[in-house]
């Protein structure tokens, strides 16, 4: 796939959708393939892009809630995301082509069972603008600021360059805990949007404009499910997308190249503890603690003990 700021696919889309594929290891390949790993690899590109398509009677997916309100292009995903949790009572029912060719391989079941996912996408961007350099100085190179994420007008750039390793929870059940994590690692012009002081962030503030090009843990948590708080709560605790965003998620959850000045200056991450807990399937609360936006805990000149509460 590839959408309007040019990513190329590594894996699945980092959100659930109730109305996806039911397998979870993705395009069919045999579970005993002896091949070559390259071979099973090149095999389930080409299959992710001409996927099968499910008859009327198969099977939905196990679910808890309503129905999606959407099922298809041109969104990326049938349920919307929002920070600090994952979907409760929605499964992770993808896969990408990385790990469909791992599955099919020899240790194909020790993967499954683990339910380890790694997937990333490369992203590069291009525009073409009527901003000259030279004529805002300060600005610099960036003379399209404060649009984000085309910024450098006239120009091709390396913006998203990503790299997940995740286990989800299982929170479809109501039966028994279960956890997961995510571990996600950024480079490229976008840093810039994602930083936190704390994490690298000398890369951009410590000699102004900062390096081009750099490197964020954007998403570093633990998630821990309890099944039978409420209708499920997790309970997530790390650096994660804040509280309730849903604009700010990285590429593919944001198909739009170009972005609003509030997405610009907006919260794109905070570091602490989000209990959410789904009240039944219209409502669903959130609360936690955090130091405050784009501030790791550490950064003792700047973090403000700041409460959380949604609904």
């Amino acid at each position: 796939m590839a959408s309007e700021n040019g990513e190329a696919w590594a894996g699945p889309s980092p959100q659930q959708a109730a109305t996806a594929n039911p397998s979870p290891a993705g395009p069919a390949l045999n579970t005993a393939d002896q091949s070559s790993f390259f071979r099973r690899l090149f095999k389930a590109y080409a299959d992710d892009w001409k996927p099968a398509v499910s008859g009327p009677s198969a099977p939905v997916p196990a679910f808890r809630g309503d129905p999606a309100p959407v099922n298809g292009p041109p969104f990326p995903f049938s349920v919307w995301p929002i920070g600090g949790t994952v979907w409760i009572g929605q499964p992770w029912t993808q896969a990408g082509p990385l790990m469909t060719a791992l599955w099919a391989g020899p240790h194909g079941d020790a993967w499954k069972k683990s339910r380890i996912q790694i997937y990333g996408w490369l992203n590069v961007g291009a525009n073409f603008s009527t901003s000259k350099r030279g004529v805002n100085p300060s600005a610099g190179k960036y003379e399209n600021f404060p649009t984000a994420y085309d910024e450098v007008p006239n120009a091709i750039e390396p913006d998203q360059e990503v790299l997940y390793i995740e286990r989800e929870p299982d929170t479809v059940q109501t039966d028994h805990f279960d956890w997961g994590f995510r571990l996600a690692g950024l480079w490229g012009l976008d840093y810039r949007f994602t930083t936190a002081k704390g994490y690298f962030s000398q890369q951009l503030l410590g000699h102004p404009p900062g390096k081009e090009y750099g490197f964020d843990p954007v998403m570093m948590y633990l998630d821990l499910y309890f099944p039978h708080i409420g209708e499920g709560t997790d309970v997530r605790i790390g650096r994660y997308i804040s509280l309730p965003d849903i604009e700010a998620q990285l590429a593919p959850n944001n198909y739009t190249y170009s972005h609003s000045l509030l997405y610009t200056f907006d919260c794109y991450t905070q570091t602490g503890i989000t209990a959410t807990t789904r009240i039944n399937s219209h409502w669903t609360t959130q609360v936690g603690l955090s130091p405050g936006c784009e501030s790791a805990p550490w950064n003792l000149t700047d973090s403000r003990l700041t409460l959380n509460w949604c609904l």
